[in-house]
């Protein structure tokens, strides 16, 4: 029998895009755990994971700020986003940006 967790919804908030529901916090990057911070967006499933890194800098490397490492609908890896999409302060609405992109990457998934 496999069970599967549930979100927990402590310290995240919730959004909707494209009628689909996410969750998202501000936490540590994975490949910086001391200093930088990044941007979580999951699913409720678990089945969408990104990270948007708030730092381009992380252990003396430049990154791309975002990490797909789950998800249906564009290809797992890393991607630069448009100078449009990159803001200074984290809002619903960069959130809500950065999981658009994701979403029509790949039309067949985004409907």
């Amino acid at each position: 029998m496999v069970m599967k967790l549930a979100i927990l919804e402590k310290r995240k908030r919730k959004i909707v895009v494209n009628n689909k529901e996410f969750y998202w916090y501000i936490g540590k990057d994975p490949y910086d755990k001391i200093f930088a911070k990044a941007v979580h967006i999951i699913s409720p499933t678990k089945d969408f994971l990104v990270i948007y890194r708030l730092d381009f800098v992380t252990e003396g490397s430049i990154f791309p700020k975002l990490e797909v490492i789950k998800s249906s609908y564009i290809e797992p890896g890393f991607y630069n986003l448009n100078e449009n999409v990159l803001e200074q302060e984290v809002t619903p609405k960069c959130v809500s940006e950065i999981i658009s992109f994701c979403l029509s990457n790949n039309s067949n998934f985004a409907e």
